[in-house]
């Protein structure tokens, strides 16, 4: 994201509907990217560069067989699709060609939770609304049994 872009700029698929469709969930930070944050963690970024944090054992790039791995080794499998089930906990992998660009997290409602870079946290109703330029498209869904809490 571009320092003066806003959220709606970036991502078409938000103008307008802030407050109807999404909301900002947390102030902007660099402490944890999308990745971190798909698995509950909020004080990481996960990035393959140096001086970022990178799960041992995971070959190191964005390449979505690499995500697929990362996620799998945190207890997730390739599902077919990110319809709500009671006592699971999804997750959507976003791509442009055969990077990962985002992985956005399933509430317990059903709504979903992006973290955007450096921006905010945002509920969003449909995965559809961050399709597009910025992240691409969904390219797989994982899930995992929802963990107490």
């Amino acid at each position: 994201m571009s320092g003066s872009a806003s959220l709606e700029d970036c991502f078409p698929g938000l103008k307008g509907f802030k407050g109807i469709t999404w909301w900002e969930r947390s102030a902007p930070t660099w402490a944890y990217n999308c990745f971190a944050f798909a698995l509950g963690r909020t004080d990481v970024w996960y990035s393959p560069k140096p001086g970022y944090y990178w799960p041992r054992g995971i070959p190191k790039g964005q390449h979505v067989k690499n995500l697929v791995l990362l996620h799998e080794k945190e207890g997730f499998a390739l599902c077919d699709d990110g319809l709500l089930e009671e006592g699971v906990e999804k997750i959507a992998l976003y791509a442009d060609g055969q990077e990962c660009t985002h992985v956005a997290l399933q509430a317990k409602d059903g709504k979903w939770w992006s973290k955007c870079a450096q921006d905010h946290d945002i509920e969003h109703e449909s995965l559809d609304v961050l399709v597009g330029e910025q992240f691409g498209t969904i390219a797989h869904f994982m899930k995992r049994a929802r963990k107490l809490a």
